[in-house]
């Protein structure tokens, strides 16, 4: 039946008007006989479509088809409702199709058309946000076909590259387009353009202290339209938002190129520079390197040595802020007349300038020692010596009786055996030496009180003297508060063996007092080898008589004669 309906319809649609047939075939076209089943039969219309495949997103593109009785758009093999025009109008991407009828009721389907929406560039500006008329800011976009800057909405002539210098404030935009035709639009930029400020004037710069360096001062006159001022040393900002006038050290003595700039946010004008150096011209650094005592044992004045200064034409002397020598050298020597603390300066005298040294504290010390004796002054039986001591800490020591310097006598205790005057004479660590006064001593007598004790001023002894009624004088140590002394005279090898016999002893002998510490008695002496001794007594006691072979003292029971 397909090979006999593909024969038939191909004369009907070359021929004839599409119709309904019904019946037998072959009765309408003269045929061979043919049955049909009374359907309808029509011959199919090729539409076609026309437009493009492909537009901007945004952009209106119709596609179309030739005239027929009715349309219906599809896409994606669906129709589209309400799509029934000759045109429509794609909204996305997809196959497009289109299906038509003419006046004798034939239908047809085109065949399907490709269609894409090209979405548009969307371009973005970067750059500062504000900037200076001169200057401008520089705004960019990305790479495109082609430009069109926009300043408040309205296109800048000539702005057509993908770059643009902003010089007025207001909101940028871009237009781009790129290979594809299509176009897109940049959101918005806003720029600030600010006022350049007028130039300021440095109308005077000083020196704080022409005499050190100390900083300047600088006197402006402001920038019309600026909002701070900076200030500008040798090309760099080295303060900012400054006052007028501006203090400002540099912290060295060179000359610097000064400048003001006016400051309005972003822009700057910067003030004419004008070179200035901050002097100083004060003499160089003075010091003080030692101050010696003259002579430490004595207020007699000091000596001051010192250096430096440079560029002086002279060098003072102040003692407590006072000028106490002019036109001075080193070393220079001054006498305080007094061992107070003072504070001593050395100052550089300059042109017009002065340079004082650092202050220094000096005393004329006197450091001559004052040594004393403190009680006892007398003994205290049955003690019968007195200890004296003086101050500690010193170098030396030496004890004297009647200013005569006692052998041995060199600690800073002495024990007195016989009464007198007696000092003491010290050195100190300085080598300052110094005497006590006299301290007067009695060592009274006891009943253990020894005649010549060891280690006592003045031993025992024995001297062949013409003067002398025997030819011989005996001496011995003085003992206050003795009423008398006795003489004793022995044999050697036969210690206290005495006997009463005048060649033994002499009982309350003749004395010399000497007035020394020291006295003296006549004595005749034995013509053979013997020992002498001497003892004290008052009314009730005699003292102990010596010492045996051995060192031990003899006690007064051996003694003969009274009490």
């Amino acid at each position: 039946m397909g090979t006999h309906r593909a024969r038939v319809l191909l004369p009907v649609v070359s021929f004839r008007p599409c119709r309904r047939l019904d019946g037998n075939l072959h009765d309408h076209l003269g045929g061979s006989p043919f049955t049909t089943t009374g359907g309808i039969y029509e011959l199919n219309l090729k539409p076609s479509i026309h437009g493009r495949h492909e537009t901007c997103e945004g952009n209106a593109s119709a596609l179309s088809t030739d005239d027929y009785m009715t349309y219906q758009w599809i896409m994606d093999g669906m129709d589209i409702p309400g799509a029934t025009a000759q045109s429509h109008v794609p909204t996305q991407n997809g196959t497009y199709a289109v299906r038509v009828t003419d006046d004798r009721g034939c239908a047809g389907t085109s065949a399907g058309w490709n269609f894409s929406l090209l979405p548009p560039p969307i371009p973005t500006i970067t750059g500062p946000d504000a900037g200076c008329p001169i200057s401008g800011v520089v705004l960019r976009t990305q790479s495109y076909a082609s430009y069109q800057w926009n300043l408040d909405g309205t296109p800048i002539p000539g702005s057509t590259s993908q770059v643009h210098t902003a010089t007025q404030s207001g909101m940028y935009t871009v237009t781009v387009r790129n290979s594809t035709g299509c176009s897109g639009l940049s959101g918005g930029k806003t720029v600030t353009i600010y006022e350049v400020p007028g130039p300021p004037v440095i109308t005077q710069i000083t020196d704080v202290d022409a005499c050190i360096q100390s900083g300047i001062v600088i006197t402006f006159t402001n920038g019309s339209g600026a909002t701070s001022h900076s200030l500008v040393r040798d090309g760099a900002v080295v303060a900012a938002d400054i006052a007028n006038p501006c203090a400002y050290n540099p912290g060295d003595g060179t000359t610097h190129s000064y400048s003001i700039r006016a400051v309005n946010v972003l822009c700057t004008t910067d003030s004419p520079a004008q070179p200035f150096p901050d002097e100083a011209s004060a003499p160089g650094a003075v010091q003080i390197i030692q101050i010696l005592d003259d002579d430490p044992c004595a207020q007699s004045g000091i000596t001051i040595f010192f250096s430096g200064g440079a560029g002086a034409v002279r060098f003072d002397l102040l003692r407590d802020g006072v000028l106490v020598a002019s036109d001075i050298s080193s070393p220079v020597q001054v006498n305080p007349k007094n061992r107070a603390d003072h504070t001593y300066v050395i100052r550089a005298v300059g042109e017009s300038c002065l340079t004082d040294s650092p202050p220094q504290v000096f005393a004329d010390a006197k450091n001559t020692p004052d040594p004393t004796i403190p009680p006892p002054y007398s003994n205290v039986c049955p003690e019968t010596t007195v200890t004296l001591s003086t101050e500690a800490g010193m170098s030396a020591y030496q004890w004297r009786f009647k200013g005569r310097d006692i052998p041995g006598a060199t600690g800073q205790t002495y024990t007195a055996t016989v009464s007198g005057k007696y000092s003491v004479a010290v050195v100190t660590v300085d080598g300052c030496t110094g005497e006590s006064a006299e301290h007067h001593v009695k060592v009274v007598f006891c009943r253990d009180s020894a005649v010549s004790p060891t280690g006592c001023i003045y031993p025992l002894r024995v001297v062949k003297d013409a003067g002398s009624p025997t030819g011989t004088y005996m001496y011995f140590q003085m003992i206050e508060g003795a009423t008398g002394y006795n003489l004793y005279a022995g044999d050697i090898g036969s210690w206290y063996t005495h006997g009463t016999t005048l060649e033994r002893r002499v009982c309350d002998a003749v004395v010399t007092d000497l007035n020394t510490g020291e006295m003296q008695a006549s004595l005749p002496l034995n013509p053979w080898d013997s020992y002498y001794l001497v003892t004290a007594f008052d009314s009730a006691y005699e003292g102990p008589s010596g010492f045996d072979s051995s060192g031990s003292e003899i006690p007064n029971l051996y003694s003969t004669c009274p009490p």
